[in-house]
């Protein structure tokens, strides 16, 4: 079964290079993306992926407020991974106190940022959990 992902960074060729890092793995599907915080609860509420990669700086609505948003909509089951240009040890709690799934500093290696979006999708209900080696 394939990862589905929605992509929201503000910055188009942030978005480019994610999508491209993603879509090279077999497992991982990019279904949409999104310019700001409106345009990414749509396409969540659309596709229905099963991981929301989040940037938090972002115009209309920025990434906490979608955040806490999917987190009070029960009809939403996304995995969110935040990807952002904030330090770690200054971000990271809040979201992941908000209902995040994982959080990574922007700059991560193409690696680290695939295998975080798959073991988000292993958390995610509906999906087989893989099983690490």
């Amino acid at each position: 079964m394939r990862c589905k992902v929605v992509i929201a960074d503000d910055a188009e060729a942030t978005r480019a290079l994610f999508r491209a890092q993603l879509d090279g793995h077999e497992g991982i599907e990019v279904v949409a993306e999104a310019g700001n915080g409106v345009e990414a609860l749509e396409a969540v509420s659309r596709h229905q992926p099963d991981v929301l990669l989040l940037d938090l700086s972002m115009p209309e609505m920025d990434g906490l407020q979608v955040l806490f948003a999917l987190r009070a909509d029960e009809n939403h089951d996304v995995c969110v991974v935040v990807l952002s240009g904030y330090a770690r040890d200054r971000m990271a709690p809040l979201v992941l106190e908000a209902g995040a799934c994982a959080y990574l500093e922007k700059g991560v290696s193409a690696g680290v940022l695939t295998r975080t979006v798959l073991d988000a999708c292993a958390s995610t209900p509906g999906l087989t959990p893989k099983t690490n080696p």
